[in-house]
């Protein structure tokens, strides 16, 4: 938990609360997204479960491992999401999905 406001009558330690909370957020308490994390061998997609309740419109590459050129597949709706690989190697990769 973030912020600890219940109960909270004074306007100082209420400000005090908040200003602890926003400094301990992170980029995901920002979005409604969920993260994939899993290999992808050369040439191949992968078809992940869309953790949201609707088809996604962003993603971002946060981290990959190998000589991967991910890319978004043709799989994207509300139920599944894809990614393909198309590097010379297998990668290991990191995908913030938003909404």
């Amino acid at each position: 938990m973030k912020f600890r406001l219940e109960g909270l009558k004074d306007i100082a330690r209420i400000v005090k609360e908040l200003a602890i909370g926003l400094r301990n957020l992170n980029f995901s308490d920002n979005f409604t997204s969920f993260e994939v994390d899993d290999t992808i061998t050369s040439g191949s997609t992968i078809i992940v479960r869309n953790k949201l309740t609707l088809e996604p419109t962003r993603w971002i590459l946060t981290d990959t491992s190998g000589d991967g050129a991910i890319s978004r597949g043709s799989t994207w709706d509300a139920n599944y999401i894809s990614f393909k690989n198309n590097g010379t190697i297998s990668a290991t990769i990191k995908i913030i999905v938003m909404k």
